[in-house]
């Protein structure tokens, strides 16, 4: 990322410069949220300069109508979203959120909230101890069952090979 000169980027190369100095120089290293903070600004940076591109989640992240409907999912995955609750979301009809969807991220809403539910529990799996009861209800599942037929049929493993594997690896 090659930002524009101003403020930004004479932040981002002053805070890569203090996080340098301090991990040659000091014990204490980094502070914990300059890394995560630094992240955010240059994924900031550059999406704002990225060439326009049509399709991909970048180009739905700026889409208005796209935008509301994935904050809701993404903030709410448990949540039990439908096509019309999501278009009222983005303020749009079903049909015009469907071909959306489609048309920019090549999947229905309803398939990526299913897809977004799935990378919620692969991360829950792989980064909590939490069990498959309680990772299925946070990413939306009312019954575990559901839940671990979903995950096998997208994975081909139930929830628990896919975290023996996980941590076999580590």
């Amino acid at each position: 990322v090659t930002p524009p000169p101003g403020p930004a980027t004479e932040w981002v190369r002053a805070n890569v410069e203090y996080a340098l100095a301090q991990t040659s120089s000091s014990s204490l290293g980094v502070p914990t949220r300059l890394p995560e903070l630094l992240l955010v600004e240059v994924l900031r940076l550059h999406l704002t300069s990225a060439p326009a591109n049509d399709k991909g989640w970048a180009a739905a992240l700026r889409d208005p109508v796209l935008a509301p409907a994935l904050a809701a999912i993404h903030g709410r995955p448990e949540y039990r979203w439908t096509v019309p609750a999501l278009a009222a979301r983005s303020a749009v009809s079903r049909s015009v959120l469907d071909e959306r969807f489609r048309q920019v991220l090549g999947r229905s809403p309803i398939r990526y909230l299913a897809d977004w539910r799935m990378h919620g529990a692969c991360d829950l799996l792989t980064t909590t101890d939490l069990s498959v009861f309680s990772i299925a209800h946070r990413v939306g599942y009312d019954a575990e069952e559901a839940f671990s037929r979903a995950f096998k049929r997208r994975f081909g493993t139930s929830p628990m090979g896919w975290r023996t594997a996980y941590r076999d690896r580590l």
